[in-house]
Parts: C-alpha cells; sequence; structure tokens
C-alpha cells in the first residue's frame, strides 16, 4: 500500500513539476510578435499552472504520507522551491521497518 502511494506520489510530483514549468514558461514566449497564435492562450496557460501547482502538491503530500512524515512539511519546504522538493524526497522514513522474520537452519 505504502509503495502504491509512494509511486503515485511520485509520478503526480513530477507530472506537476513538469507541466507546471512549462505553463509558466509559456506565457513569456507567446507574445503577439514572438507567437500571435499562442497570445490569446497567454491566461489559459497561467490557470494551468496553478492546477499543476496542486498537482504538484497533492503528489508531494502522498510522497510524505508513504515515508510516515506528517503533511505539514510542505508548508516548511515548499517557499523553497526544488530545495524543498529535494528535501522532502531526502527525508527518513518514520515508519517501522518490517524486519523478516529470523531463520533457523536445521542441519
Amino acid at each position: 500500500m505504502l509503495k502504491q502511494q509512494y509511486s503515485k506520489g511520485n509520478k503526480l510530483v513530477w507530472t506537476g513539476f513538469l507541466l507546471g514549468i512549462l505553463f509558466k514558461v509559456l506565457p513569456v514566449f507567446s507574445t503577439p510578435e514572438t507567437f500571435p497564435g499562442l497570445a490569446s492562450f497567454a491566461p489559459i496557460f497561467n490557470i494551468l499552472a496553478i492546477v499543476f501547482l496542486i498537482v504538484l502538491i497533492y503528489g508531494l503530500v502522498l510522497v510524505l504520507k508513504s515515508r510516515g512524515r506528517h503533511w505539514a512539511w510542505i508548508l516548511l519546504l515548499l517557499p523553497l522551491n526544488a530545495i524543498g522538493i529535494v528535501v522532502i524526497y531526502m527525508l527518513k522514513d518514520k515508519l517501522p521497518q518490517e524486519t523478516p522474520a529470523p531463520t533457523y537452519n536445521q542441519n
């Protein structure tokens, strides 16, 4: 269950991060002089950037939950942008690790 939660969260983090950057950069280059066809879509690109920021935050919440951490870590680390995301991925698991059952050699 936790591996599935981590996997889903990881996918959402990368999707939100990369598409968020894309939709924040597109309005910069879509001026009427450079790309007149995209200039009318600039407000939509800003809205999509906000949507993918929410996807990024939800993915980070799933990653934190899979590691046994509280979601409030995002409030501390998200203002650091990419460095905060790296710190979230470097946090150690607080969940108890499953130890394998001891095996006895019956020779």
